[in-house]
């Protein structure tokens, strides 16, 4: 007698799943990631407020906040100055866009910018609203 061969059963060939655009998708969100991490970094790094220009020669430094002028000892200096808190004006005028108006004996101000006569080194005031 013959014995019956065992049954195989029958493979069907299962098709591999398509992997591949999973990972290029996960790459694609790690290097969004990456990029937007550099942009927040370059906008929002510390040190932006300590942007360091120099006045033309002889100009002074004025204190935006405070309206207080530091001049060169003598017109062939450059002062540096941070322009997001400073910005440069001459001695006896009041130049800046920032802070134009002159503020004068009494508390009045002119927004015309001039100092006056015999007031040299006058503080500067952003014009009023």
């Amino acid at each position: 007698m013959t014995e019956a061969m065992p049954r195989y059963p029958v493979f069907e060939r299962v098709p591999k799943k398509n992997e591949s655009g999973v990972i290029i998708l996960i790459i694609i969100m790690v290097v969004m990631a990456i990029v937007i991490a550099i942009i927040v970094y370059v906008i929002f790094r510390p040190g932006t407020g300590t942007v360091v220009n120099r006045c033309e020669p002889g100009l002074c430094v004025i204190t935006l906040a405070t309206g207080v002028k530091t001049c060169p000892s003598d017109n062939t200096t450059q002062l540096a100055y941070n322009t997001v808190f400073q910005d440069c004006t001459s001695a006896n005028y009041c130049q800046s866009a920032r802070a134009p108006c002159a503020a004068l004996a009494g508390g009045i101000l002119n927004c015309d910018g001039a100092c006056g006569v015999g007031n040299n080194q006058c503080n500067c005031q952003a014009a009023p609203t």
